[in-house]
């Protein structure tokens, strides 16, 4: 007996099936030993009922049958595969006729006359042979039910690959496919079975047939796929999969995503690198207002009241600047206050009077109006940094432009420009062309735009100059229009949307409040997955609810309001909402079949207590409220949208096979219109 079985299940036990019960000469046989004990049952029905996991063997007589009139041998032999069956045949029968019947059934007769102790000694060495192949057949089971929960409960991919890379087995994971479309084939006809690259499809595939080819393993290989906010990482483990003679019969894999431990790394690494900046940063950074209290101390002295002015703004400046270096040098984590709404062109404004040369020019493309979900304070340092870099290089005459993106803003100049060989190292500390720079005001600027999640691009402008192009930022050209409520709708019915795995459900509890629990994977990158309660109408729309509560099954799981182009898992969606853990998120996807793009606030929770979301024509808008009153837009971003949408209430718990539970109240959808 192996030692597992010892373990788990101590003895394992011998079934024998016969009308005389325990009366029949086989229990006196075969009891007495030691590996294993003998019951007895009398009948089909019994013997079906007895057959559990420590019954390794069963002892028939023939002839027998369920309550169905199915013959015993074929149907135990159909739900208990891993349990060999005797059949204890008397020498008087006709053995031929009986061990075709036997034999198709699945069963193994045992001729005995009882008579005989050469006989008995068959049947108990034929029972111990059964009992080894049910051990064998068993700990199979065992064994597949072990790695069938852990794949259940810990979130990788397990995979084998035979030796020319087709998956011959893979468990089932959150945010992959499903395993029944990878088996038989390759990475690369997956890969090309897609109208989009699969990266890491191909990868995989480039792997496994280096460990075929070297027979060497590959542990804890990290693999970075994509770009920017859409970037995520796998690490592989494949080691050689060898037959009994050892001889390479394929690979055996493991795969898990560690995107969100590799972006922690990445801000621990950017958090040592700012304060290895530290003393660069306070000489470049208090520069600017030191000169200009030198330049107007003098105005001052000689009876200019104006001059006053500018002394003190140069002081705020410098306590300011003082003030968030204090923080970044004692913070474990780097952590700016978007809370607030930044006025982007007044802050431009502000920053340009102080930096710029009286030739100088800037021109805004944006409305006075704009705001950016950063504090002035955090979108300060990336304004004056640019504007400085221009004046440094384009001359005294520049023309500086600043406008609007979908989804962000951009800086341009009609200077010289950035040569395209250069463009990778202008945002790394300490590069620098001009004869006095010191090399640290680009790469301010790429701290401050990682900090608050934008992706950052450096390109030519249209006359020559250098543009510098910032997106997936939270931002909103227009967040003072106002808009009168036209004709309500109610939630009419929900559904699952994406590869769910868990059914979830939506609850009407009163008017105007629901309960809602969804399962999934998410709603980033590829995953749209979630349970939706929606209502379906045409034209300019507004949906808002107070997010009452989440339940905590993730970090990550999300309770929001949400439009969609459609009930399709590919169609473009707006989303707002809270996380448990992880502040207000908005989510986006503005073509079909396009990834999502998320923020998170680094707010608290209550910041999201009420969301809102406003669609006018493509155009939909983002608001968050603590009291249901006073409303702040977070967020405007172009959306192809068709005429008739469909919007709701969306729930993620952010874990396959586990339901979240939300409760939304105050739930409203109107049809609205502008008011001029």
């Amino acid at each position: 007996m192996s030692f597992p079985r010892q373990c788990i299940d101590d003895r394992s036990a011998v079934l024998v099936v016969s009308a005389a019960g325990a009366d029949d000469a086989i229990v006196e046989w075969l009891s007495g030993a030691e590996e294993y004990e003998v019951r007895a049952v009398e009948d089909g029905a019994a013997a079906l009922a007895a057959v559990g996991a420590d019954v390794w063997c069963v002892v028939a007589r023939p002839s027998l049958q369920t309550d169905d009139g199915e013959d015993l041998v074929a149907v135990l032999r159909e739900r208990h595969p891993e349990t060999p069956v005797l059949v204890a045949v008397d020498a008087e029968s006709d053995l031929a006729s009986v061990a075709r019947r036997i034999a198709t059934a699945g069963g193994r007769i045992v001729p005995t006359t009882g008579a005989d102790d050469a006989d008995r000694q068959a049947l108990q060495e034929a029972v111990r042979t059964a009992l080894g192949e049910g051990e064998h057949r068993h700990a199979d089971a065992w064994v597949r039910s072990i790695f069938d929960q852990f794949f259940e409960h810990y979130d990788v991919m397990g995979f084998v690959k035979d030796a020319e890379g087709r998956y011959v087995f893979a468990s089932d994971y959150s945010g992959g496919p499903r395993p029944e479309a990878l088996l038989g084939r390759t990475g690369l006809d997956l890969a090309r079975e897609r109208e989009a690259p699969l990266d890491v499809m191909e990868r995989r595939h480039e792997l496994a047939m280096s460990v075929l080819e070297t027979n060497e393993p590959i542990l804890e290989d990290v693999q970075r796929y994509g770009e920017g906010e859409s970037a995520f990482w796998f690490s592989h483990t494949l080691v050689p999969w060898r037959d009994e003679a050892g001889e390479p019969r394929g690979v055996i894999g493991l795969v898990r995503e560690v995107s969100e431990r590799k972006r922690h790394e990445r801000s621990l690494e950017r958090q040592v690198a700012r304060l290895e900046q530290f003393t660069s940063f306070v000489s470049h950074d208090l520069r600017s207002p030191l000169q200009l209290l030198q330049g107007y101390l003098d105005l001052a002295r000689a009876g200019d009241e104006a001059a006053f002015d500018e002394i003190e703004y140069a002081t705020e400046r410098m306590e300011e600047l003082l003030e968030d270096l204090e923080a970044l040098a004692t913070e474990e984590e780097p952590s700016i206050d978007r809370d607030r709404s930044a006025a982007l062109v007044t802050t431009a404004r502000d920053v340009w009077s102080v930096l710029s040369t009286p030739e100088a020019t800037l021109e805004v493309d944006l409305p006075e109006a704009t705001v950016v979900s950063a504090s002035t304070a955090g979108l300060r340092p990336l304004l004056e940094n640019l504007f400085k870099n221009v004046r440094d290089h384009a001359g005294e005459d520049v023309t500086v432009r600043l406008g609007a993106l979908d989804g962000g803003f951009y800086v341009e100049d009609d200077g010289v420009g950035i040569p395209e060989t250069e463009r990778d190292d202008v945002f790394a500390e300490g590069y620098t062309t001009a004869e006095d720079g010191t090399g640290t005001g680009l790469s301010i600027v790429t701290d401050v735009a990682g900090e608050h999640g934008w992706d950052v691009d450096v390109t030519d402008g249209p006359d020559g100059g250098a543009r510098f192009e910032f997106r997936n930022v939270m931002m909103a050209t227009r967040p003072d229009v106002d808009y009168a409520l036209g004709p309500p709708h109610e939630i009419e019915d929900s559904v699952d949307v994406g590869g769910i795995k868990t059914a979830g459900s939506a609850v009407r509890e009163a008017p105007g409040t629901w309960t809602v629990r969804g399962a999934g994977d998410d709603i980033w990158k590829d995953a749209n997955d979630f349970h939706f309660a929606y209502a379906t109408l045409s034209g300019p729309a507004r949906i808002e609810a107070r997010v009452a509560d989440v339940e905590a099954v993730n970090p990550f799981s999300k309770a929001g309001v949400i439009v969609r182009g459609g009930r399709e898992d590919d169609a473009t969606h707006a989303y707002v909402g809270r996380t448990v853990d992880r502040g207000p998120e908005v989510a986006w996807r503005s073509e079909a079949g396009a990834q999502t793009v998320t923020q998170q606030l680094r707010a608290p929770s209550d910041r999201a207590a009420w969301v809102r979301l406003e669609r006018d024509g493509d155009r939909v808008t983002c608001s968050l409220s603590t009291d249901g009153e006073r409303w702040d837009v977070v967020d405007q971003r172009d959306v192809a949208l068709p005429e008739r949408i469909t919007v709701g209430l969306a729930v993620c718990s952010v874990v396959p096979r586990a339901l979240c539970t939300a409760r939304f109240e105050n739930v409203a959808i109107n049809e609205i219109q502008r008011v001029e």
